[in-house]
């Protein structure tokens, strides 16, 4: 399977960024998750990741591009 980079695009059609808590929620149906829903996990080390389009990805660095483009 070819890798596929994620972009600020695909990113804003399958999440919703708050700035102001830095929250992420899902825009549409992704497996059992459905929009509304909580998106991420918080790791052992105490940050919070989430997978998309076969990755995983911390969450500072989804917003950054979220609200950059970059």
């Amino acid at each position: 399977m070819a890798t596929v980079n994620l972009t600020a695009e695909r990113l804003r059609e399958l999440l919703h960024y708050d700035q102001y808590s830095g929250a992420f929620t899902y825009k549409v149906k992704r497996g059992i998750r459905k929009p509304g829903d909580s998106a991420g996990s918080k790791m052992i080390r105490g940050n919070i990741a989430m997978g998309l389009e076969y990755k995983r990805y911390s969450a500072h660095r989804l917003a950054w591009l979220y609200m950059t483009g970059q």
